[in-house]
């Protein structure tokens, strides 16, 4: 790691002929490779031919948080060699609460010159909320079904299996350090692009976590401290 951009050429190309209806690429591809000019030129003749939509990832830095939005003044962001009309492009950036916990997410964050960039997952879905929002898990680590990326390379069935889905490609390996504790981890942390994947399962679905009122709280916790006495 990292890969050569001809495997990501490759399996773009091999995926797109099963036409899932999106495919999230959480691989910033910042940097020139570093098999050479040729290597970029392989990724960026396939992303010319793919008719589906493909979003890659920005990040936010720093990411400024006010009220009930969020905002940046500089992003971090693919080569422009690879931002083909045909390319979206949706912000990564997820809120940690002080215990370390990722419970939100900014739907969009307010760029320079007026830009506005939708999340990751709003991006792929092209369903967005507004602000921030909490984020309705469906479930622990493991929740969203995970095929290795070696397997839809090679094998057809695979490919054929994920015709019609949003499909969230990224790295689940710990050495890489992108995962984060939900509120399902219980010790065993959820890789970054699992949690996209969760969010957008729930701009798909429909779900949401609402707050409760004042009332509601207290007759909870009357009930719960009953319970627990």
């Amino acid at each position: 790691w990292p890969w050569p951009r001809a495997v990501f050429a490759e399996f773009l190309q091999k995926i797109s002929e099963v036409k899932p209806k999106a495919i999230a690429l959480d691989v910033t591809f910042a940097d020139a490779s570093r098999y050479g000019n040729a290597d970029d030129k392989k990724l960026e003749r396939a992303l010319s031919l793919i008719k589906v939509p493909i979003v890659f990832p920005i990040e936010a830095s720093p990411l400024l948080i006010k009220n009930d939005s969020a905002s940046a003044s500089s992003f971090v962001v693919p080569l422009s060699r690879f931002l083909n009309s045909g390319v979206r492009l949706g912000h990564v950036n997820i809120i940690k609460d002080a215990d370390g916990i990722v419970r939100k997410v900014p739907t969009s964050i307010a760029g320079p010159e007026g830009k506005t960039i939708l999340s990751f997952a709003s991006a792929s879905t092209e369903v967005l909320r507004e602000g921030i929002t909490r984020i309705a898990y469906a479930g622990g680590a493991g929740t969203v079904n995970s095929i290795p990326f070696f397997r839809v390379l090679e094998d057809e069935s695979f490919r054929t299996a994920l015709s019609g889905k949003y499909l969230f490609v990224g790295v689940t390996a710990p050495d890489l350090h992108d995962e984060a504790d939900t509120p399902f981890s219980r010790g065993i942390t959820t890789s970054g692009v699992e949690i996209h994947a969760q969010i957008a399962n729930m701009l798909i679905s429909g779900a949401r976590i609402r707050s409760t009122s004042t009332v509601e709280s207290i007759f909870w916790i009357m009930i719960l401290a009953i319970l627990g006495s």
